[in-house]
């Protein structure tokens, strides 16, 4: 599971780097599904990235993507 969270995030940020915002969001209810019953903590995240790919804010989206990507890698082991 924690490939395919790492791999639709990385095809979100690319679809944000060509401005496909459309395709951002549809990348975006993906991610949001991948992580139901994630921890509340990145659960925040998540809808904070949702609201950034929303609001078509490109330096918030590779913030939260920063973020996320950081969490996932020091909780790979944890969250499986």
């Amino acid at each position: 599971n924690m490939e395919n969270i790492n791999r639709t995030l990385s095809k979100l940020i690319l679809c944000v780097e060509m401005e496909n915002w459309e395709k951002a969001e549809m990348f975006m209810e993906t991610i949001r599904q991948l992580t139901e019953g994630a921890p509340r903590e990145i659960s925040r995240e998540i809808l904070r990235l949702k609201m950034a790919v929303q609001k078509e804010n490109y330096e918030k989206v590779a913030a939260q993507h920063k973020l996320l990507e950081e969490k996932f890698a020091a909780g790979s082991s944890e969250m499986g």
